[in-house]
């Protein structure tokens, strides 16, 4: 997620934007992710922020739970998109996502571990990922 991170921050800056600190929440125990999320959405309408890339699924599941208990209308007035694909289709209102190819990632993990040719294997190594897109127009019942 660090690297995630670091790359929606570059993405900004490459549009011409700067990240705002108050709209950052890095922490770990969800309680105190529902915290920072409750204050960044009890900003005035005009202020708060109207879309949440988040780290992963269950951080866009928090967003969104925030969001409807506080009266804000998903997707008109704020959107949430996850990663790893999780649970995200599973939602009341259905968030985009990223799948991983975890097979993928599992192979390349059995094969490091087992040292089946160590010296051609990466020590880092990048997979692709598949932008799923879920309509937030209707609620799932």
């Amino acid at each position: 997620s660090v690297e995630r991170r670091k790359g929606w921050e570059e993405g900004l800056r490459e549009c011409g934007l700067e990240p705002d600190p108050r709209f950052i929440s890095s922490r770990r125990d969800p309680n105190d992710h529902y915290r920072d999320l409750e204050t960044m959405l009890a900003l005035p309408k005009e202020e708060r922020p109207t879309a949440f890339l988040c780290t992963d699924d269950n951080r866009a599941l928090r967003v969104q739970f925030v969001a409807l208990r506080r009266g804000i209308r998903i997707p008109e007035e704020c959107e949430m998109a996850g990663f790893g694909d999780l649970s995200a289709s599973g939602f009341y209102y259905p968030v985009s996502t990223t799948a991983q190819p975890l097979d993928q990632i599992g192979a390349a993990a059995l094969r490091r571990v087992t040292g089946e040719n160590p010296d051609e294997l990466p020590l880092r190594q990048l997979f692709p990922v598949e932008l799923i897109h879920y309509a937030q127009q209707q609620p799932v019942i």
